[in-house]
């Protein structure tokens, strides 16, 4: 590796703020590639041993692969590091223009990955987010991507908090989700004490004061927000798979431009959720209940006018 072309790579692993990086691949590329790093050179892993990075601690994990190895990892480490969190980081690539045909964006809990995950299945589409984990950057600077085989278009989906309302997006066909604002809290509570590797109880319930909802509380006002902003766009309730699966799929088919999604798997029914159990005493305390219903109130009252008169704390 030429020192021009070293220097260039330390200084945007510097610019990232990448100061222990590993590196996926010890052949040639990886030993010339980690005769410049230095101090910052964590390590080597290689397909044998990818578990590591369960444990390894690092800014980045750089693949000193060639390009056309890049699918063939990125599916190695999904399968056998699912969640990992540190950025993925190529050499070779870096970045390309994405041909993006439709923005999910969400709010969390609310049946983000059961659509993504049929998206995918239905359509040979690649999937890219704003989210750098596991992911290539693409060549606008603002997402990244997930390579797949023969992908020549791309779902890309956010969240809420991480709108894609940029310029380049604006003619994009995009869905706004969400769920029962009660279930999706209550899962968001549940998800981040998992986040945090602490014991989630079978009768777990929101309540005020716990480090969850001191966390996802902040929320509020933001999406307070989100739902006047999405009152006027294309949303989708997650609910409506289970109550007009086919009209749901349907809509979602025509506002991706095809003419079906084959294969779209309905959702599995879970009864327990207070969109159709009304069991908020079980699920939160009087005071998370009562902050959810007053502050969200109006959203409520938009999107499921259906549960009107029956939101009581029992």
């Amino acid at each position: 590796m030429s020192s021009g072309a070293g220097e260039r790579l330390r200084a945007g692993l510097r610019d990232h703020g990448f100061r222990s990086v590993l590196l996926y691949g010890p052949g040639m590329t990886g030993r010339a590639v980690q005769s410049v790093l230095g101090d910052a050179f964590a390590g080597f892993v290689d397909h044998d041993h990818v578990d590591r990075l369960r444990t390894e601690k690092a800014d980045a994990l750089l693949l000193t692969v060639g390009p056309t190895r890049y699918a063939e990892v990125f599916d190695l480490l999904r399968r056998r590091c699912p969640g990992l969190k540190v950025p993925v980081v190529t050499i070779f690539q870096g970045g390309r223009d994405l041909d993006v045909r439709l923005i999910l964006e969400t709010l969390p809990r609310s049946g983000t990955s059961y659509v993504l995950n049929n998206l995918m299945k239905c359509l040979p589409w690649g999937l890219a987010a704003p989210f750098p984990e596991g992911k290539i950057p693409a060549g606008d600077g603002i997402l990244y991507y997930i390579p797949r085989e023969g992908a020549d278009a791309y779902v890309a989906f956010s969240h809420h908090y991480r709108p894609l309302h940029y310029p380049e997006y604006r003619y994009i066909p995009t869905v706004f989700q969400f769920s029962y604002i009660f279930d999706a809290f209550h899962s968001w509570g549940k998800y981040w004490l998992e986040g945090v590797g602490r014991p989630i109880p079978s009768d777990y319930r929101l309540t005020a004061g716990s480090d969850e909802w001191e966390m996802i509380r902040r929320e509020i006002p933001l999406l307070v927000s989100w739902f006047e902003f999405v009152a006027d766009k294309t949303t989708v309730r997650y609910e409506d798979y289970y109550l007009d699966f086919e009209r749901t799929v349907g809509r979602l088919a025509g506002i991706a431009g095809v003419p079906r999604l084959e294969g779209f798997e309905p959702p599995r029914k879970n009864p327990e959720r207070m969109y159709w159990s009304d069991r908020y005493a079980e699920c939160f305390d009087r005071e998370v209940f009562a902050i959810l219903r007053d502050r969200l109130g109006p959203a409520l009252d938009r999107w499921w006018p259906e549960k009107r008169g029956r939101i009581d704390y029992r």
